[in-house]
């Protein structure tokens, strides 16, 4: 009986094992990265223009709604002076009106005039409403050119105003104050800020 022919039967060759590649080193760019060129690119300068000009136009819109917007407005409506005895100072009285123009009531808190004047600038607060007579006796003039007297916790009604007398001193000779080269009164109402406004000549 024959035998049965003998297959060539080949070891099979064993694969190495397959090694898994090591995960990306993103602190190196590898050597194989193309360097010629970005790999974003930025859109185009047109679109980029457009873009921030859209943008300033927008900041510009916001700054104008929410400017600050001043809740009170005034004048220097007359200013007369008369000289101390020592000549070296002047006492002035200064009539003014503040008007409220916001739509809450405006308390007044603090006042204050000044002076630009012989090279110099000074600021006086108003004297007390009490010390106006006072003035007034030593210098009738005075009482001549004044009203009543605009001080602190005045109070000035929504689209209302108030007109009254400060009476304010500052170091210069008469002569000087009648050569002045400004005058400003400032009003600071509670809780909002101080508004100033000055002498028209």
């Amino acid at each position: 009986m024959a035998e049965p022919a003998k297959q060539n039967r080949t070891p099979a060759t064993k694969q190495p094992p397959r090694q898994e590649a090591p995960p990306p080193d993103f602190g190196h760019i590898p050597m194989t990265e193309e360097m010629d060129r970005a790999r974003w690119t930025l859109p185009p300068l047109r679109i980029v223009a457009v873009g921030i000009g859209i943008f300033l136009i927008l900041v510009a819109v916001v700054s104008w709604f929410t400017r600050y917007q001043p809740v009170a407005s005034g004048t220097v409506d007359q200013v007369f002076a008369v000289e101390t005895a020592d000549k070296a100072n002047v006492l002035a009285a200064i009539q003014v009106t503040v008007r409220n123009d916001s739509k809450k009531l405006l308390y007044v808190k603090n006042l204050k005039a000044t002076l630009k004047a012989g090279g110099k600038e000074s600021t006086d607060e108003p004297a007390s409403a009490v010390d106006y007579e006072r003035y007034f006796q030593g210098f009738p003039d005075l009482r001549a050119h004044a009203g009543e007297a605009l001080k602190p916790e005045t109070q000035v009604q929504p689209g209302k105003a108030v007109t009254g007398t400060m009476i304010v001193a500052f170091p210069v000779s008469k002569q000087d104050f009648d050569a002045r080269q400004s005058l400003t009164v400032s009003v600071e109402p509670y809780d909002e800020r101080a508004i100033s406004f000055a002498e028209k000549k």
